[in-house]
């Protein structure tokens, strides 16, 4: 049972959402230029993971047909009433995965954009790669549908958004056609899982890929590529800024930022009991992330006025 306290934080964290996705009315017209290059007018979309309903406002705009999911029980209140009265929208209380059924849903009171289906292991990387600490309150079972009992129901969408915070996979999992156009969000620490996503989509059509950067709203290609070249790109952009010359399908990993890399890298190597040199003042990830994997961290500070390492100090 929820106490006052409880409901408090859950409207403050919608409050939150609202302002990140609503105050700022400049926002709303980068998605709708942003979006209408894909969305044909009159055309059904999905929107598996609608949250506010941020993207569905945006597409409106060009008279789509909406079908949008968002298990969580205010944010589908919210959706029912802002859009709930729309002939063109059909809001369900639904997840996405891979098969039907129930799942468990991990719900942040504060943080309600990434209440996700994903197990404890994504939860665990994204607060550790985060600046804020994400705490998931309570786990709500939810109702699981799946893409294709979707279209078979709806019809077949022009465009697809989903946003499920780490569970990309297993919603892509549940689609045994191709649909024209599809989004899909870059947020897990695991290698394993870009790599899935596309050769599924690979399995289904002949697809391009184009990305776009956190929330710029602008493609980063001028023309669409195959998923090789997609990984290509990436590489050349890496040599570009850094010199560095990496192999495209073995040595490149997406993350949400630099803290994200940061924590994937470490966790890579680092096991249980390895001594890592902290050379300090450092950045303040460093430590809590080789702690987590059961690292000693063994601190050597650098002193003013040079900040130089004395390498006769430091043994190995």
């Amino acid at each position: 049972m929820k106490t006052p306290f409880d409901r408090l934080e859950q409207q403050f964290g919608i409050l939150r959402s609202q302002a990140m996705y609503y105050w700022n009315p400049f926002q709303r017209q980068k998605l709708i230029r942003f979006y209408q290059q894909f969305i044909p007018k009159g055309s059904l979309c999905f929107d598996i993971g609608a949250h506010l309903g941020n993207r569905l406002d945006a597409w409106l705009t060009f008279d789509s047909q909406i079908v949008a999911l968002d298990p969580q029980p205010l944010c589908y209140r919210y959706l029912q009433r802002h859009f709930g009265k729309k002939s063109n929208v059909t809001i369900l209380p639904v997840a996405a995965g891979r098969e039907l059924g129930k799942m468990d849903l991990h719900v942040s009171h504060l943080y309600p954009t990434v209440s996700t289906l994903s197990g404890n292991k994504w939860r665990k990387a994204l607060n550790d790669a985060s600046e804020a600490s994400v705490t998931w309150d309570e786990t709500v079972e939810v109702e699981v549908t799946t893409l294709d009992l979707l279209i078979e129901k709806y019809g077949l969408p022009y465009f697809c958004k989903i946003d499920v915070e780490g569970f990309e996979t297993k919603v892509l999992k549940g689609l045994t056609q191709p649909i024209p156009m599809l989004s899909f969000e870059f947020l897990s620490t695991r290698q394993k899982s870009r790599v899935t996503c596309l050769k599924h989509l690979n399995s289904l059509g002949d697809y391009t890929y184009n990305w776009s950067e956190g929330d710029s709203y602008q493609l980063e290609l001028e023309k669409w590529v195959d998923a090789n070249v997609l990984l290509e790109k990436l590489a050349g952009k890496i040599e570009k800024l850094y010199g560095a010359s990496v192999n495209p399908k073995t040595e490149i990993t997406i993350t949400a930022g630099a803290t994200q890399a940061l924590f994937t890298a470490i966790t890579a190597f680092i096991k249980s009991g390895d001594e890592v040199i902290l050379i300090e003042p450092a950045y303040d990830c460093y430590g809590p992330s080789i702690e987590v994997c059961g690292g000693v961290v063994v601190p050597y500070e650098m002193k003013a006025p040079d900040f130089k390492i004395d390498l006769s100090l430091i043994h190995i």
